[in-house]
């Protein structure tokens, strides 16, 4: 909750936030809250990560002990596949 609070007093643009009763509760709050996977897309999209870099991250990420569903995997490959005819 206290990153919530944050973001409210801070007027942030999005927050970063993975559980999912906390981008609920943000979400109904208004902010625009992004997840880890979100961020990695982000830093992909803005040339801060290769293709390769942005794959391991994801892949690192799901190996860990943060849980990271096979939907949310697959629309992050099409996201970065888009990405990359995109720059072509």
């Amino acid at each position: 909750m206290d990153v919530i609070l944050l973001a409210q007093e801070l007027k942030a643009d999005w927050v970063l936030m993975d559980e999912k009763l906390g981008r609920k509760i943000a979400d109904t709050l208004g902010l625009h809250v992004k997840g880890t996977v979100g961020v990695l897309l982000v830093a992909y999209q803005a040339g801060l990560l290769s293709q390769k870099e942005a794959e391991e991250a994801v892949e690192a990420l799901a190996g860990s002990s943060v849980r990271v569903s096979p939907r949310l995997i697959r629309w992050f490959e099409e996201q970065l596949a888009i990405g990359s005819r995109e720059s072509s």
